[in-house]
């Protein structure tokens, strides 16, 4: 595809996505991503060799019907020792797609084929490089990023086998005050900021989180993950832009929430067309106090906390868990919907 092609495909895209989902951003453009010094008028439509040995670079796509589809290649590796790890898979291949036309899964379906052979096809002759190796399959993926009201090309991703993982979801600056919640069972429960005596019980929440979405596909327990969360937690209660709120009970610290405000929150910025954004990194309640509000009433004192510096334009962020049977409906009782899906595929699982 030409630049004009690609501009028009963009201009297509975020039309399309706008009427769908208001609150999605218009994309970077495709030919942004582009090196300069390539040939801007070859077009791996026909020319399947264009993209690197990794996988990477542009892929497009034409169907008979005028459907068409086009998105920018990239492949990452952390190491596993990093922050990151926890988060994403070791090495990663990611798709951006843009999609036009009548036939939306089809164009998109078919620019996954193109862009799944490539990669498949590069694993058998390329080692990543400065990661180590794994033998964890969800650490070799294929990963993408979808609106998550665009259903027509999410079922292009659940027919080629990728599942999803995570969400962004957002609540829309509709209100900067939370409230509490109206339950007496909350009774004999303070909340308050955590001090340097509670890193240890904060970090022992936050592993019990990851753990648990670790088991639904959302995140990476590591061998180094105590280790990092250590640092992340200690920096945190220190930082007075962080706003980290335990729940105690009976003396013990039972559940947690942690906000960041916008001013570290830019990484998520341009995720939503709300800004500024704040990042909620974590909410755990311990198990054996589930079910008496204990969520909820963390949720929104952090929410109610980081509000003032959101004004009326900001919107609060945050990822959970698609699989976790949990999260969906806590997050949408407090006003928070999807945005954005991420979807993944081992390397060499296509069906």
């Amino acid at each position: 595809m030409t630049p004009d092609e690609l501009d028009e495909l963009d201009a297509a895209h975020t039309a399309r996505l706008a009427r769908l989902d208001p609150a999605v951003p218009a994309p970077t453009p495709l030919t942004a991503s582009l090196d300069p010094a390539a040939d801007p008028a070859s077009d791996p439509a026909s020319d399947p060799a264009r993209p690197s040995a990794t996988g990477d670079g542009l892929f497009a796509v034409r169907l008979q019907d005028g459907s068409r589809a086009a998105g920018v290649a990239e492949s990452s590796s952390v190491d596993e020792r990093s922050a990151a790890a926890t988060f994403r898979a070791l090495h990663e291949h990611r798709l951006r797609p843009r999609v036009a036309g009548p036939d939306v899964p089809g164009a998109l379906g078919a620019l996954l084929d193109r862009w799944t052979a490539a990669v498949d096809a590069s694993a058998h002759e390329v080692s990543p490089q400065g990661a180590g190796s794994t033998s964890d399959p969800r650490d070799r993926v294929l990963a993408v990023s979808w609106p998550s009201r665009d259903v027509a090309g999410g079922s292009a991703l659940l027919a080629r086998g990728f599942r999803p993982t995570s969400v962004v979801a957002a609540r829309p600056p509709r209100s900067r005050t939370a409230g509490a919640p109206d339950d007496d069972r909350t009774d004999g429960v303070v909340v308050r900021d955590a001090v340097p005596a509670d890193l240890e019980a904060v970090v022992a929440q936050q592993l019990a989180e990851i753990a648990y979405d670790d088991l639904t596909g959302a995140a990476h327990l590591r061998e180094h993950t105590r280790a990092v969360l250590d640092v992340q937690v200690a920096a945190a209660i220190a930082r007075p832009r962080s706003t980290v709120l335990v729940a105690e009970s009976g003396g013990r610290v039972v559940g947690v929430v942690a906000v960041d405000a916008p001013e570290l929150s830019t990484w998520m910025a341009g995720t939503v067309v709300w800004d500024p954004v704040a990042y909620l990194v974590l909410l755990h309640v311990h198990e054996d106090v589930r079910g008496r509000g204990l969520g909820e009433l963390l949720a929104r004192a952090a929410i109610d906390r980081v509000g003032p510096r959101l004004g009326q334009t900001g919107a609060v962020v945050l990822h959970h868990g698609a699989l976790n049977p949990l999260s969906t409906p806590f997050w949408a009782r407090l006003g928070f919907r999807p945005v954005h899906t991420a979807w993944e595929l081992p390397v060499g699982r296509t069906p």
